[in-house]
C-alpha cells in the first residue's frame, strides 16, 4: 500500500525533462528520501586513435542526493558516487567515489538523463541500471521509479530483457526483483522482473 502511494506520486512529477545532475527539484526532495541521476557525459574524444581496441568509449557518470525529507533540512548536495565506461554497450571499467549512505526502506528513484547514441547508450544504461538496482537491493532499497527519456524507452527495455528483466510476472515464484521503468515526459511505463529461466 505504501508503494502504491509512492508510485502515485510520480504521476504527477513536473518537468523530469528538466531534471539535472545535480537533482536540484523541489518536488524531489518533498516526496523522495534520496535520489541518483545517470549522466552520459559526451565522450567521443576518449581513446579515439588509430588501432583503439577501446572506441567509442561511452562514459557514464551517476551522481547521488540524499534529500532531508521530513526532517526541515536541505538535504545533501548531490555528489558522484560512481563513474562507468562501456564498449560497445558492455562494461570496461569503473570507478567508485563514495559509499551510498541510505537507510534500509528508504524511497528513491533513478532519472537517466539524455542519450544521444541511442543503441550503444541504452544497452550501458540497462547494464548499470541492473548494477545499480542489484547495489541497492543487497542493501534492503529499493528505487520506486527509474525515469528514463522517452525516445530511449524501448532500447532500455530491451537491453534489460538481455538481464532476464522479463515485463510479466506470471509463471515466477517467491519474492521478486523489480525495475519500474517509466519514460519522460510522456509516461509510458512497465514493471521488469527478474526471471531465472532464459
Amino acid at each position: 500500500m505504501l508503494m502504491t502511494g509512492v508510485l502515485m506520486l510520480f504521476c504527477q512529477i513536473p518537468g523530469c525533462a528538466e531534471l539535472k545532475p545535480d537533482l536540484l527539484d523541489a518536488y524531489l526532495e518533498r516526496e523522495l528520501d534520496w535520489a541518483m541521476f545517470i549522466e552520459l557525459p559526451g565522450s567521443n574524444h576518449y581513446l579515439n586513435y588509430a588501432g583503439s581496441q577501446l572506441y567509442p568509449l561511452t562514459i557514464m557518470r551517476i551522481n547521488f542526493r540524499a534529500f532531508g525529507r521530513g526532517t526541515g533540512a536541505p538535504g545533501d548536495s548531490a555528489k558522484i558516487y560512481e563513474e562507468l565506461w562501456y564498449h560497445k554497450g558492455k562494461p570496461v571499467g569503473s570507478r567508485r567515489y563514495s559509499q551510498l549512505d541510505i537507510p534500509t526502506r528508504h524511497i528513491g528513484a533513478i532519472v537517466v538523463g539524455a542519450i544521444d547514441n541511442k543503441n550503444e547508450q541504452s544497452q550501458a544504461v540497462a547494464n548499470a541500471l541492473v548494477r545499480l538496482v542489484l547495489d541497492l537491493q543487497l542493501k534492503k532499497i529499493s528505487p520506486a521509479i527509474v525515469l528514463v527519456p522517452n525516445g530511449s524507452y524501448d532500447q532500455i527495455a530491451e537491453g534489460l530483457g538481455r538481464y532476464n528483466f522479463v515485463p510479466d510476472i506470471l509463471g515466477l515464484d517467491g519474492p521478486q526483483m523489480s525495475i519500474h521503468l517509466r519514460s519522460y515526459p510522456q509516461n509510458k511505463e512497465h514493471y521488469f522482473y527478474y526471471s531465472k529461466r532464459n
